[in-house]
């Protein structure tokens, strides 16, 4: 896995951005390390950074994390080429009132929040991701992502799959991950509600299974064979 900071510092101009990220991807996509990387991923902040979105979606790239200042054109951009969107809404709430950096991540959820309707309704392929690494994910159920999906205006279906099918789709993985089928990895975990009907059931997982091998059970029926 490869992260590219799209930077769009004033001294960066959009064409040394999209030759600066088209070096980038060429000289590491077509060596020995190719077999090392899953996607292409570019990682881009803040609003005010549009145009390094787009010298991103130049240069290729396969996915957009944080987002952060989509604009219409760069969501239809995405959508024409086929390219992933991971909002990474978490960490967007993750920093405590009193933080140095509280008031720019209230702005900047707030734009998420308006662009996430847009991108549903252009057909933007949206993956979860929550930035794990930004917050301590020790203080933060990495499950609410699911939820902030849900509020947004995702069906809890669409927020499932998010971080399950769609997930493994864009990591290459769809043959091996992302659904429950035969001849696929028993990677499972299981809660006592229905997230269908509530979303943050999934903040309340009972059962894990990795790989066919139970590592946790608190399901009230009692032990899964």
């Amino acid at each position: 896995m490869v992260l590219v900071l799209a930077l769009g510092w004033p001294c960066q101009t959009a064409a040394y951005a999209v030759l600066a990220h088209e070096a980038i991807i060429d000289s590491v996509w077509d060596t020995d390390l190719r077999p090392l990387l899953l996607k292409r991923f570019p990682h881009a902040t803040p609003e005010e950074l549009k145009e390094a979105h787009a010298a991103a979606l130049r240069a290729g790239v396969d996915t957009i994390e944080h987002g952060d200042g989509l604009t219409d054109e760069l969501m239809d951009e995405m959508v024409r080429k086929g390219v992933y969107w991971v909002p990474t809404l978490t960490v967007d709430h993750s920093f405590p009132p009193d933080d140095e950096f509280a008031e720019f991540f209230k702005k900047t959820f707030a734009l998420q929040k308006a662009n996430f309707a847009k991108a549903l309704q252009k057909g933007v392929k949206i993956v979860l991701g929550t930035d794990a690494g930004g917050f301590d994910w020790k203080k933060f159920n990495q499950a609410k992502e699911f939820e902030y999906y849900v509020q947004n205006g995702m069906t809890p279906m669409q927020a499932i799959r998010s971080g399950t099918s769609v997930a493994a789709e864009l990591l290459g993985w769809s043959e091996t991950a992302g659904t429950v089928e035969p001849g696929k990895w028993a990677d499972i975990v299981a809660v006592s509600g229905d997230p269908l009907q509530d979303i943050t059931e999934l903040q309340k997982v009972k059962f894990v299974m990795k790989d066919g091998v139970i590592f946790k059970n608190e399901l009230s029926h009692g032990p899964v064979r």
